[in-house]
Formats: structure tokens, sequence, C-alpha cells
């Protein structure tokens, strides 16, 4: 908070000068604390001015310009450094030995806050990798954006809980069982939502794709997938090409090319708020989670990954529903399997 203005200051000083009223009347009147009208009177005497006194600017910081800079070279190296290993590091090469929060703050001075990392591969810098990954785009940019559909498999189970909190949390021992959520991702929002207990196989794939997700597809659409060898069935690719859709892989080590992975991240996030401990409570929170997914985050999500341009930022969020849902029962379960589809609800 800064200094009171020269002019509360000046009428606060006439107001005691003319005498209409005592100091703590004054203080009352101005609503100030008695010792500040004691303080603009002291200074008035002894300066002739209101005006509040210069700031007397504290003591230097211990890394200056040239410690500023070999701070920023250690990150550059390496950017997961604790501040100890900083403080040691800096030391090693300027002499200077600072104290944690001062570290502290010359990384925030420098902008170079922590924050969780966000991994890939390192397979991604290999040449083949690169030409890989840049002719992928090259296609889907040819393709068009409103034909994309990307599909991938998220797990759930009975012990999530949110991973962050202040105070010790309980879940399960045996958070069995597991259960896969499987849906698609367009420009409009999630496509073909289907929730099944265990996990993804090639007999679970092949009924996702021909009893849930292809009454959802049109002609000249494009569903994109991962490298998980459940998704490279012949019969899927197949029954997809009579139906007029194309069937596409992403390059290897190229997760992050797929914006259905930002849309599970945040299913998953509120499937951790919900904490379901039964199977019927996981159902329900996958269709409460999943209908927190707007057409403009899927729009966001395909901007990131440079696939549209960023979005005009909407009025007004509602949950859009571009396709019809899946209804219970409607896709027949492989053996010893039981499977849910996802209910969505009206709007």
């Amino acid at each position: 908070m800064g200094p009171y203005s020269v002019d509360l200051r000046q009428r606060i000083v006439d107001a005691y000068r003319n005498g209409e009223g005592s100091m703590r009347e004054i203080a009352a009147r101005f609503a100030v604390v008695l010792s500040t009208v004691q303080e603009y009177l002291s200074i008035e005497r002894s300066t002739g001015s209101v005006a509040p006194r210069p700031h007397g600017g504290g003591r230097a910081s211990k890394i200056d310009e040239a410690g500023a800079q070999q701070l920023r070279a250690l990150i550059d190296e390496k950017n997961d450094r604790t501040l100890d290993e900083l403080i040691e590091l800096l030391e090693h090469r300027t002499g200077a030995r600072v104290s944690r929060p001062t570290m502290c703050r010359a990384l925030i001075r420098l902008g170079l806050t922590r924050k969780k990392k966000t991994l890939c591969a390192s397979e991604q810098d290999r040449p083949d990798v690169q030409v890989s990954r840049r002719r992928f785009r090259r296609r889907a940019r040819a393709a068009g954006a409103r034909r994309l559909i990307f599909v991938d498999e998220f797990g759930a189970h009975l012990g999530m809980a949110r991973r962050y909190g202040r105070a010790y949390g309980k879940v399960p021992a045996n958070p069995d069982p597991n259960i896969t959520l499987v849906m698609g991702l367009g420009l409009r929002g999630v496509v073909a939502p289907w929730a099944f207990k265990g996990a993804m196989n090639g007999e679970h794939f092949d009924v996702y794709v021909r009893q849930v997700l292809m009454p959802e597809l049109k002609r000249g659409d494009v569903v994109i997938v991962d490298g998980l060898g459940a998704h490279r069935l012949r019969g899927v690719r197949q029954a997809l090409r009579i139906r007029g859709v194309r069937y596409w892989i992403l390059p290897a080590y190229s997760p992050d090319l797929s914006p259905v992975e930002n849309c599970g991240s945040k299913v998953k996030e509120a499937l951790r708020a919900a904490a379901p401990r039964t199977v019927p409570a996981v159902y329900d929170a996958m269709v409460r989670a999943v209908d927190k997914v707007f057409r403009q985050d899927a729009q966001g999500w395909f901007a990131l990954k440079g696939y549209v341009r960023r979005p005009r930022r909407p009025t007004r969020r509602r949950p859009v529903r571009s396709q019809a849902p899946a209804r219970v029962g409607r896709a027949r379960a492989p053996p010893n399997a039981r499977c849910t589809a996802l209910e969505r609800k009206p709007l």
C-alpha cells in the first residue's frame, strides 16, 4: 500500500491548525490512526511540507546483474534444480553465498517460478520421428480440423482422489476393479463416450468402433488413434473404410499431437475430485465429468496442437453435445465382460 495523498495529509494538518479538534478527534474524523496525525504534524514542522519522505531504498540484493545471468544459465542447463542446489552452484561460480529466501526472490524477478514439468519422449528428437510428426501435421491440416476425431482410452478405479490437499486422506488399499473410459474428441466436443470394466483390448475396441463410434461418424471423417496394439485391428480399419471414414495412427512417440489427451486430463481431474468408491458411482462421475467438457474446450485444445487458430472467447459457457448419445445396451459386450455406455443427459 502506498502513502496517503498529499491533499489528504494537508487537510489533516490544516484541520488541526485551525483548531477543529484534538489530534484524536481529527484522526477519527479522517479515519486514520492517531500516530498518523502526529507524524504529519512532525513532518510539517521539520520540513515545512506534508509530502511523504523518499523511500530509504533498503539493502541491495546479493545477486547482482552478473549473478542473475549466472543464475539463468544454471536454470538453462538443468531446469529442475532445487533452491539448495542453485545456492551451492551459484556460490561456486560467483563466490556469493545467499539464503533460500534471497534465491527465491531472485528467481521470481527472473520469471523462473517453479511449476510441474511437462515430459515428452526424448525419441522425438530423432530425425525420422521429426519427419513423421511434420508429415502428420500437414495431413491433418489438409484434411480439415472439422473432420478429425481423436480417440483414446483412460483408466479409472475406486481409489481415485485429488493429489494435492492440506491434510492426509484415505483411499481403499484395493482399488479394483479397473474401469476404462474410451471416447473421441472432435472440434465440437466429446464424441461417443463408452465405459466398461477391465482394460482395453482388441475385442473391446472392435465393439466400441462398430457399435458406439461408427453411428456417430460421417463420410469423410478421420479417426485418429495412438499406436496401441488393440488399435491396429485390420477389421476395424476395413469397417471404417467401407463407411467412408479414414483411419490414421499417430506417429511414434507423439501422444502430444492428440488433443484428446488434454480432454482426458480434465475428465480424470473431475473424477479425482468426485472420489467415487463404488462402480456405479464411477460411472455417474464419468457422466458428470464428460458433461463438463465444452465446445470451447475442444476448440482450445485443437488450437493448442496447431490444427486450428485460437478460438474467440465465448460470451457464454454451456455444454454442447454434437453427437447423439450412446445408450446402455447398445453395444454388445465381448465374452466375460460387462460394458456400460455413458448415458448423456439432455441439455
